[in-house]
């Protein structure tokens, strides 16, 4: 949770040098899966874009993105959820990704047809379940996803 906290301050830090102003969500926002409000400006109106925020457990890992379809209930996973973005936290940056593009590639690269596997190692582009609950998650390639449309990041170490 102390490296949660860490890489959430970092991203709170990047947002106030790059100018935007944040908000948290309402309830029903946060249960829809919006972790944050950016406000910003886009020309001189006020701009609101919400954010799914997805820190790094392992910051080795961070060459594939774990990708949630179906929560542990079995419930639509936050890739269905209302938020404008996901941002995954990687080693030396935060990508961007519109949660409809990220939902697009899914579709088009996961074979959803395959049998479940219950091995996360044989989760890349194939749906996994973890042994006692109803998830249905996946691993997809960060560097294919920072190629979706209207994907960008923001370099952890960049000054404004």
């Amino acid at each position: 949770m102390a490296e949660e906290k860490k890489s959430k301050d970092l991203f709170m830090s990047l947002c106030s040098q790059k100018g935007f102003q944040f908000k948290n969500p309402t309830k029903e926002q946060f249960n829809n899966f919006i972790n944050l409000i950016l406000i910003g400006q886009e020309n001189k109106k006020p701009k609101k874009v919400s954010l799914c925020l997805k820190f790094l457990k392992s910051k080795s890992k961070s060459k594939w993105l774990w990708v949630e379809i179906k929560n542990k209930h079995g419930n639509p996973g936050w890739l269905y959820g209302s938020s404008d973005f996901i941002v995954f936290e990687l080693a030396d940056e935060f990508l961007f990704v519109p949660r409809s593009a990220l939902l697009n590639h899914i579709y088009e690269n996961v074979n959803s047809s395959s049998i479940i596997s219950s091995c996360s190692w044989d989760s890349k582009y194939k749906i996994y379940q973890r042994p006692g609950f109803f998830d249905q998650i996946t691993q997809v390639k960060a560097d294919k996803v920072k190629k979706l449309k209207n994907t960008y990041v923001w370099l952890k170490n960049q000054k404004t």
